[in-house]
């Protein structure tokens, strides 16, 4: 094999026992005795206490450690991290490789890890350094160690959301094929601009300007009440969220009669189903979204986010060739509120204030919560958006951070836009639900692994990568157990129709 052509800073020459070693301006990346020995006494070091999916190994140089990684770990796969270009002929003993080095930063590149191979694989991956490139790249070594902790901690914080909800998300689609009696789907799409109003803070600013030039909008369910409190009502309202307390800014609609996309796993009361004009959406997996679609009912189909306007941003471009404004999307932790009051749950919430905890100190409390690493999860994904996003703008007059693509601009300047154009028609009818097509589909599916896995997340996961057999007996055995329960529940919803 002819030698690869190096940069000068990479040099290649034989090792003591006849095979190629290497060195980096002067400091040698494998042994200059063995670098074979050397490659299967790393792996022979390597432990895991789970089954990986994925191994990625930061910048093996030659990889040799390879052949040894095979053997140890026959059905994982393995992923180089590149630090430097000159190593690309031997990528082909590799799965998957990642070229850190044409990356701007180490966050988009995990963010981009993130989006390729999800939290199911990363959630069981290993991450490990070759010593001498640790050495050689110690800043970027360390850079990677640390995005990749802060992935991980994101995968792990992911699974344990789905495996609290998917049980109640799968309920609420059932609950939506049953009950939503009006529902429809996009006709044509408009070309008018659109504002998407989240309920950050600065949202109070923006309203004055709003209720002026009477703009498209679609709004966040945490959004309507201080909008229809300033006596705007929004053209749609979209809501995503599958928990309990998300159906609480839907109580507004009540009053406020606006048409609602609504995902699939959200939680919505059925009273209003049932009065609702509905657009279901759906997503491009999950059990949920399969189960909807054996009703019969139109929908469509969004973009599965971490955040509600990552969602929304995807819908207006779905239904309108406009350009988009976000009002109220300011993605950090503010003191005091942090929503735009009124606010439903704030209404609620502020009933257990008293003279010992009182209303700071809670608010204080949300400030350091876990809400903060939410909001720079969100701030991150609007700000590794693509260039081609260029038509999407952010109204807010005092930023506190910036969203890569997006640019800012003051609200006042909303009286300068032109918001003509046509809007967006959706198709409504009364739709009859296939009451036996989702009832086929739940019995054929719920004994499958596609549903365990779907279901019963985390659970499922740690049994699939689990070394110990009797262990995973047990797991199994846990998890079919939780299953039957499940699916005497889902009958009962049945029994409600």
């Amino acid at each position: 094999m002819p030698l690869p052509s190096f940069p000068m800073n990479i040099e290649l020459l034989p090792a003591k026992d006849g095979n190629n070693t290497c060195k980096i301006n002067s400091i040698f990346l494998h042994s200059a005795y063995a670098p074979l020995r050397e490659s299967e006494r790393f792996v022979s070091n390597v432990t895991s206490p789970f089954r990986p999916e994925i191994i990625f190994i930061i910048e093996p140089g030659l990889s040799y450690c390879t052949e040894y990684f095979r053997k140890k770990f026959p059905d994982t796969k393995l992923a180089v991290i590149r630090l430097i270009k000159g190593f690309e002929n031997y990528n082909k003993d590799f799965d998957y490789n990642f070229n850190f080095y044409e990356n701007s930063s180490q966050k988009s590149f995990f963010s981009n890890l993130f989006e390729r191979f999800g939290e199911n694989i990363l959630a069981f991956s290993l991450l490990l350094c070759w010593e001498p490139s640790a050495k050689i790249f110690s800043e970027e070594t360390f850079n990677i160690l640390k995005s990749y902790k802060e992935t991980i901690e994101k995968c792990h914080s992911v699974l344990r959301t789905r495996s609290f909800f998917e049980k109640r998300w799968i309920k609420n689609a059932l609950n939506i094929s049953l009950f939503a009696e009006n529902t429809g789907s996009p006709a044509k799409k408009g070309s008018c601009p659109v504002v998407i109003c989240a309920s950050g803070p600065s949202l109070k600013k923006a309203i004055p300007f709003l209720k002026q030039v009477k703009p498209y909008i679609i709004a966040a369910s945490s959004a309507i009440r201080p909008l229809f409190d300033a006596g705007i009502k929004p053209d749609l309202v979209i809501s995503t969220d599958g928990g309990y307390w998300a159906k609480k800014h839907l109580e507004t609609l009540y009053k406020c009669n606006s048409d609602i996309v609504l995902s699939v796993e959200g939680n919505i009361p059925v009273s209003l189903l049932q009065s609702s004009r509905i657009i279901p959406m759906i997503y491009s997996d999950g059990v949920e979204s399969e189960l909807f679609m054996k009703s019969g009912k139109p929908f469509i189909t969004g973009l599965r986010c971490g955040t509600v306007s990552g969602t929304a941003l995807n819908l207006a471009k779905q239904v309108t060739s406009g350009h988009v404004y976000f009002a109220g999307l300011d993605l950090y932790v503010s003191n005091g509120f942090q929503h735009t009051q009124n606010n439903n749950l704030e209404l609620i919430n502020c009933n257990t204030d008293k003279k010992i905890l009182t209303k700071e100190q809670r608010l204080c409390s949300q400030s350091f919560s876990n809400q903060k690493i939410s909001l720079k999860i969100y701030e991150d994904w609007f700000a590794n958006l693509q260039k081609n996003k260029k038509n999407v703008f952010r109204l807010i007059d005092e930023p506190e951070n910036t969203l890569g693509n997006i640019k800012d601009i003051k609200c006042e300047e909303l009286l300068q836009i032109d918001f003509s154009g046509e809007k967006p028609v959706f198709n409504f009818s009364k739709n009859h639900c296939n009451l036996h097509e989702l009832q086929n589909y739940i019995k054929t599916k719920s004994s499958t692994n596609e549903w365990f896995e779907n279901v019963f997340t985390a659970e499922y996961l740690n049994y699939l990568h689990t070394y110990d057999e009797n262990v995973k007996e047990d797991l199994l055995k846990k998890i079919e157990d939780t299953n039957t329960d499940f699916l005497e529940r889902l009958c009962k919803v049945f029994t409600k129709n």
